[in-house]
């Protein structure tokens, strides 16, 4: 396998003011990234498709696949070791041990993993990645999802035969509601797991414990989280327990213990996650606020930052592929716009990154399922990565900001703009006669002064509703943006315009921005909603 190269694809440029608490130095950050059970394993089972491979030939593929992350800069692994109670663990006393089966991928994706993976049936493949790891210099960590329920095993349906209480309760059946969830009021639940964690780290010297509270979101009854949340607590505070009796064993100094938890502090507590708890007592030694699926780039990382300071706790924002929830307006983040949400991490006080489904980068399902992306794992996939840990060499090239709906709801009316924690963001303006029912504004974040710098900045947007007589009025932080300046605009589909505006560097403010809209028409009736915006930040030639 040919391994990353060192060349830098671009880099990324920001000027700070003053008043922000960032360390304008050549220091790198701590660069994580996250694999669920079989994607770390896709690239070698691609390699090996055309080939007849024996075990022994898939166990140096993916050892060499864990070479490309070492080469592009990654510091930590995290490998999910445990999802809806099933696990890559094998002979697991506390789980069901994962296989794929012939039916559990569409084709032409299960093929290859399934026959691919039928080879290491004899190996540990945790073992694999955990021993390349040290062997290369960095950490590997085991990721729990503390509630997947992607699909529901066997083991947890025995689960609920033994104990029909334990499941929450599931009106709907939606994949992102609560069906196949484990209610963890119930002692017994949190037993469960603590039985999984001790043998965890009794079978594999993993280097510490991520507990991804973003698969699923709810681990209690939405009307009860809140009251039970201490129980989350003192279940943490066992792990904590467990990692440093481990620790103890292997004369080590420290097992880290890090969670995925919502982007804002609001969500996090109304799911019962007493993330402020946990950093006080020094539970945790990292969090990655994120949303469930996608890159936030309007996330406020500094509500992190800021119960973070004074104790040893990091905070390492998490960047997604997707920038929005499957719908027909999915689109994956560009090398520029991983560089802006970067940017805006790292502006706002973060100790790192973590990249979470980041296979998606390198065309998982073979390229099929990534039109448009071909295979571009690794030279183009990871090589983003060996900039993106640096905040002093991501501070030249381009930029792209972007604002829009995280959840749309297009696809699945029943989420409608409702996140899977619950909370309703509707993300984008929607111009109506009722002023009641309309949102005029939008908030834009960009750790960004272009007026100090020889930059280009555009504005660009995703219109839907227009009619040909309406007339669109926008403005950037107060600032008229006039008509001259709109350099074009196009179709993107059935009622629905791009548009793109040069917009004067001088409007544009470090942090959050404000866009505003109005629509001048004569029709009675009407809705006009802007859904997309992208700031773009370019060097002038």
């Amino acid at each position: 396998m040919k391994h990353a190269g060192t060349s830098i694809l671009c880099l990324l440029l920001f000027v700070l003011p003053p008043s922000v608490a960032f360390a304008d130095d050549d220091g790198r950050r701590v660069l994580i990234v996250s694999h669920d059970q079989q994607a770390l394993f896709v690239p070698a089972l691609v390699i090996a498709e055309e080939q007849e491979l024996n075990g022994q030939q898939l166990e140096q593929l993916i050892r060499e696949t864990v070479d490309v992350h070492v080469d592009a800069g990654v510091d930590i692994i995290s490998l999910c070791f445990f999802a809806r109670y099933s696990t890559g663990m094998p002979h697991c006393q506390t789980a069901q041990t994962w296989n794929p089966t012939p039916d559990l991928f569409p084709r032409p994706a299960n093929d290859f993993l399934y026959n691919g993976l039928q080879k290491l049936a004899d190996r540990d493949r945790m073992q694999i990645v955990l021993d390349q790891c040290h062997r290369r210099g960095i950490k590997c960590i085991a990721n729990l999802r503390m509630n997947d329920r992607h699909r529901v095993t066997a083991y947890v349906k025995e689960l609920y035969r033994q104990h029909p209480e334990w499941r929450l309760e599931s009106p709907t059946g939606a994949f992102l509601d609560r069906k196949g969830a484990l209610d963890f009021k119930y002692t017994g639940v949190r037993d469960h797991l603590l039985a999984f964690t001790a043998e965890l780290l009794e079978r594999y010297d993993v280097d510490g414990l991520e507990l991804d509270y973003m698969r699923m979101c709810h681990m209690f009854e939405p009307t009860e989280a809140r009251q039970h949340g201490h129980l989350l607590t003192e279940m943490m505070r066992s792990v904590k327990a467990q990692l440093s009796a481990a620790a103890r064993r292997r004369s080590r100094d420290n097992l880290h213990l890090g969670v995925r938890v919502p982007s804002t502090l609001e969500e996090c507590d109304a799911l019962g996650y007493e993330v402020k708890a946990w950093i006080h007592e020094g539970l945790i030694d990292y969090v990655t606020p994120t949303d469930f699926w996608s890159t936030d780039f309007v996330a406020r990382t500094e509500q992190f930052v800021a119960l973070t300071k004074q104790t040893s706790c990091k905070v390492y924002p998490s960047l997604s592929p997707p920038s929005s929830f499957p719908t027909p307006d999915r689109r994956f983040l560009t090398p520029a716009q991983y560089r802006a949400a970067a940017n805006n991490f790292y502006a706002f006080g973060a100790d790192g990154l973590s990249a979470y489904n980041y296979f998606w980068t390198w065309a998982y399902n073979h390229g099929n399922a990534m039109a448009g992306l071909g295979n571009v794992w690794p030279t183009g996939s990871l090589e983003i990565l060996t900039q993106l840990k640096n905040p002093a060499a991501c501070r030249t090239g381009s930029r792209q900001y972007l604002a829009y709906p995280l959840w749309t709801g297009k696809n699945q009316p029943l989420w409608h703009n409702q996140s899977p924690t619950g909370v309703t963001r509707r993300d984008k303006i929607v111009l109506t006669p009722d002023p009641e029912k309309s949102t005029s504004t939008l908030r834009l974040r960009a750790a960004e002064q272009p007026s100090k710098l020889p930059m280009e900045v555009s504005l660009e947007m995703i219109v839907t509703g227009m009619a040909d007589e309406d007339k669109l009025r926008l403005s950037l932080n107060n600032h008229a943006i006039p008509e001259s300046q709109w350099r074009k605009m196009g179709l993107e589909g059935p009622n629905r315009q791009r548009i793109t505006l040069a917009v004067d560097p001088a409007m544009v403010r470090f942090g959050d921005n404000t866009i505003a809209a109005a629509v001048q028409t004569t029709r009675k009736s009407y809705q006009v909603e802007i859904e997309w915006f992208m700031l773009s930040i370019l060097p002038r030639p």
